[in-house]
């Protein structure tokens, strides 16, 4: 039974599973648009609870990653309309650029879209670009979901050497993936 399933049944530790893999990748997400960690934390906590109160309503195919992130399109778009409009009253033409860059980045982001093959392309194409062994390993964690410990047995390494390439991996993505990082950060965590 797969973590959708179990999450449609009520399966708490599924949820729990599937919070602790999403949560950090969402939370970037969240606060690049709406700069403010506090802020970014309530929004994806919310959209991790409208995920609870609606799991009955998914379907053995739904992308929870999708999912979330359309909730917390939504409820940036919210906060920063809120914004815009305090920015209006208050005339505060950089804030109002700002809110209204950030909502069109937002209004034009297709959670669908978002896991496209063309996005895909471009992180395949930096990832061979990384060492062997560090390409492994990130595949192993990200791709297939596997533990750091799980990696560890398997390619006859530490749990520390795993957690030196994973981040060796992302730093080198960042860098090279920088104008795709609202995307990635999605497909990535």
């Amino acid at each position: 039974m797969n973590l959708v399933e179990q999450l449609i049944r009520g399966n708490e530790p599924a949820f729990k599973q599937i919070f602790n893999d999403h949560y950090a990748g969402l939370l970037m997400f969240a606060n690049s648009y709406v700069h403010d960690n506090f802020l970014a934390e309530n929004i994806v906590q919310d959209a991790f609870v409208t995920l609870w109160e609606k799991r009955k309503y998914l379907n053995l195919e739904s992308n929870l990653k999708a999912f979330l992130v359309t909730v917390i399109k939504n409820k940036a778009i919210n906060i920063l309309e809120k914004e815009r409009n305090r920015a209006r009253i208050d005339s505060n033409i950089l804030k109002l650029r700002e809110a209204n860059h950030e909502l069109d980045a937002l209004y034009s982001l297709n959670p669908e879209e978002l896991f496209s093959a063309e996005i895909m392309d471009i992180l395949n194409k930096a990832l061979d670009s990384l060492p062997e062994q560090t390409r492994k390993i990130f595949i192993f964690s990200r791709y297939k979901g596997m533990s750091n410990k799980t990696i560890a047995a398997n390619l006859d390494i530490t749990e520390k050497g795993v957690e030196y390439h994973l981040s060796r991996a992302l730093k080198f993505l960042r860098i090279k993936l920088a104008d795709y990082l609202h995307v990635l950060f999605i497909i990535l965590y």
